[in-house]
């Protein structure tokens, strides 16, 4: 999308407040984390981590539960668009956990070698077991599963963390191949090539299979208590999935995993279906016959540790790092990893919330500035990347099948009108509405920019050029950049070209013009008198009338920064990246002067800023770098 620094330019500023004098009260987000000075809230950042250990579902299906391995427990709502709502530092940190029946309290193992029950609203201790190195693997009914002592097997019960029967002693489980029945009467483990299933209430030996040249990895019970499944694999990395009856232990289903090791599965908890984890694919098979059903496509291929269904059989949890799926649709539900952030788009008119575009899973969304949290207004796989927010707020234009432009209520995701045909030779570059948001822009790689009647459809007429665009002086001017290339400026009632500024920059001596640095973040001002642009570490002023440089601010920001740009409603001053690495600055055009300057350093950096976008009000800015999402209070 080569436009959207341009596109994230087009919010406008209004007025500074003044900084409040006297110390500040520390501000934190909503998960108690310490906010950068003058921040207002951190909508994303440190969204998914990059590693962790497990993740498990909350028995009504609503919230997920992963521990990172800085040892919290992180909770997210996977109702609506998941996103997380708490993060809990249990005394000693997790190792491992597992939702109570109940929902509102968890078992976790801890560093400390303490088995913890805790409230997870509160993250209060009800109660506790520190006389053995236990780790819990799974609850079922009232019944706690743990790794107990001298390597064995124990069962606990789950309100008060008594002691039951100890079995399986020197067979060394772990979450991963052992496993109790959902009805809690059968315990399965592996040791070596070896199945052994356990009552679990006497800790008897009931069921025994040997698995001759293989080792047993994973184990599961399907939610019907009735099959188990086991992943298992030889000295040459043959995988295979067994799935067994749970009583007789007599073979139900064989699915073969190639040269790909023993993959992680997941019975389903209603119905006799088995996820597993191949060759960085995750294959849904049915049961008992062992046919592939589904197939999910991870946005990025990769070998899962651990994969985890909800009870109601909808969603999909992968964890090496976190991935959530929904299994009826294949799509990948949680746009927050490294490969696929929320891009702020603009402030909506009230400044209340951002708008944000997750490119990868095509998700448009909204996010309450006041809570941090995202609602979705539209997921589709058939949008495209060239997003744009009417400064109305009330629809929002993005890119689809290339030629053509959905314009969306931002309320509710319906289609308003599309734009655009399949004639057009060359796909979307670039979109920009109006200020009362009755025009639309679109610019082709035809290098034409086509203006619309958002109401009607209507093909209002054609302008030549097309790259960054925007609307000024209250939609009676049309400003198109061409990357690199050429300014024009148009009366959009004449359709006429008032202005063309060719090569804004004048090459370097004894250099070509292709050899100057890069042209970015081209704006202008509101009352169409100037034209800004970032060249390196420098904002370049020129006249829009005449196309003569005016002047220039020194911004010291580092090259590879972002390239918005921004001027305030009276075109006085002017927002861009500033001198700290990932800050924002602000300008007084006319005196060249700095006025303001966001916090950077170690505690308020948005490193590597790629982005920004303005409230209607001009008190707070949205940075977004790699590490999230930040609203800024702006401040003098």
């Amino acid at each position: 999308m080569r436009a959207l620094p341009a596109l994230l330019a087009t919010s406008v500023l209004l007025a500074l407040p003044a900084r409040a004098e006297g110390p500040k009260t520390p501000r934190i987000d909503r998960f108690g984390e310490p906010l950068p000075p003058d921040a207002v809230q951190r909508l994303w950042g440190d969204g998914v981590p990059a590693q962790g250990r497990a993740a498990h579902f909350s028995p009504d299906g609503k919230t997920l539960g992963f521990h990172d391995f800085e040892g919290r427990l992180r909770l997210w709502d996977v109702s609506g668009v998941p996103h997380e709502v708490s993060r809990l530092a249990v005394v000693g940190s997790v190792t491992n956990f597992a939702f109570a029946p109940d929902g509102r309290t968890a078992i976790a193992s801890c560093g400390d070698a303490t088995l913890r029950r805790f409230d997870l609203a509160t993250g209060r201790v009800l109660a506790s077991r520190a006389d053995c190195l236990p780790e819990v693997i799974a609850i079922a009914s009232e019944t706690v599963l743990a790794r107990g002592p001298r390597n064995g097997l124990q069962v606990l019960a789950l309100a008060t963390l008594e002691p039951g029967p100890t079995f399986f002693e020197g067979g060394s489980p772990t979450r991963h191949c052992s496993a109790i029945s959902p009805d809690g009467k059968l315990v399965a483990a592996t040791r070596g090539p070896e199945l052994l299933v356990f009552d679990a209430r006497t800790g008897h030996v009931v069921g025994r299979k040997d698995l001759p040249g293989h080792w047993g990895v994973h184990v599961g019970f399907s939610g019907t208590s009735r099959l188990l499944g086991l992943s298992i694999v030889d000295s040459e990395q043959n995988g295979q999935v067994l799935v067994m009856d749970a009583t007789t232990l007599a073979l139900v289903a064989s699915i073969d995993a190639a040269k790909r090791g023993a993959p992680p599965l997941a019975m389903f908890p209603k119905d006799d279906r088995v996820a597993l984890s191949i060759d960085g694919l995750i294959r849904v098979h049915s049961l008992p016959r062992g046919e592939l059903v589904k197939t999910l496509q991870p946005p990025v291929p990769r070998s899962f540790e651990a994969l985890e269904v909800s009870p109601d059989g909808k969603l999909l949890a992968a964890t090496h790092g976190l991935e959530i799926y929904d299994l009826e649709t294949g799509a990948s539900l949680l746009p927050r990893g490294a490969s696929d952030t929320p891009i702020p788009l603009a402030f909506s008119p009230d400044g209340k919330s951002v708008f944000t575009y997750g490119e990868r899973e095509r998700v448009l969304e909204r996010w309450d500035v006041a809570t941090g949290c995202p609602t979705k207004i539209i997921a589709d796989s058939t949008l495209g990347k060239v997003v744009s927010v009417a400064p109305t707020g009330n629809l929002v234009a993005i890119d689809v099948d290339s030629r053509s432009v959905r314009v969306i209520d931002a309320s509710t995701g319906r289609t308003v009108v599309t734009l655009g045909d399949a004639s057009i030779n060359g796909g979307v570059e670039s979109i920009a509405f109006s200020p009362d948001a009755s025009l639309l822009a679109v610019g082709y790689l035809d290098e034409r920019t086509r203006l619309y009647d958002v109401k009607t459809g209507t093909l209002l007429g054609a302008l030549g050029g097309s790259g960054a665009l925007r609307f000024l002086a209250k939609g009676k001017s049309l400003l198109v950049y061409d990357d690199y290339e050429t300014i024009r400026l148009y009366n959009v009632a004449k359709r006429s070209l008032v202005a063309k500024i060719e090569k804004p920059l004048p090459p370097a001596p004894g250099l070509s013009f292709t050899s100057t640095p890069a042209v970015r973040g081209v704006t202008a001002s509101p009352d169409g008198k100037l034209i800004a642009f970032r060249v390196e570490s420098r904002v370049e002023l020129v006249s829009a009338e005449r196309g003569t440089p005016l002047g220039k601010l020194e911004t010291g920001s580092e090259s590879g920064q972002s390239g918005a740009v921004a001027f305030s409603t009276d075109s006085r001053l002017l927002a861009c990246a500033g001198a700290g690495y990932g800050s924002v600055a602000v300008w007084d055009v006319r005196s060249r002067k700095k006025v303001f300057e966001g916090p950077h350093g170690a505690a308020g950096e948005c490193r590597e800023l790629e982005g920004l976008a303005l409230s209607p009000d001009g008190k707070l800015v949205a940075a977004f770098g790699i590490d999230g999402l930040v609203v800024w209070r702006i401040v003098r």
